[in-house]
């Protein structure tokens, strides 16, 4: 267990007709996580790229989306998904 867990998730939290905006990692990784979110919207929409600084440098990049009206919101999984190779 990790401070994570005491945190809402989205499977409490979001119901039906509700909209999400998240910020995700600007790679392949984030825009495959969206891709999953965005089964449970009626809408998805991709937003800008922003640059996340400290000090004089950039440090990681993240992409906004926005998501509307949820339909699909699959109950929580109980076993974390396993790595595939």
């Amino acid at each position: 267990r990790n401070q994570y867990d005491l945190w809402p998730t989205l499977f409490e939290q979001v119901r039906p007709g509700d909209g999400l905006v998240a910020a995700f990692d600007a790679d392949a990784k984030g825009d495959a996580l969206a891709a999953r979110v965005s089964e449970w919207f009626a809408g998805t929409k991709k937003g800008a790229t922003i640059a996340l600084r400290r000090g004089e440098g950039e440090v990681a990049h993240r992409t906004i989306w926005l998501f509307r009206n949820a339909r699909d919101v699959s109950p929580r999984p109980t076993e974390l998904p396993t790595r595939r190779h």
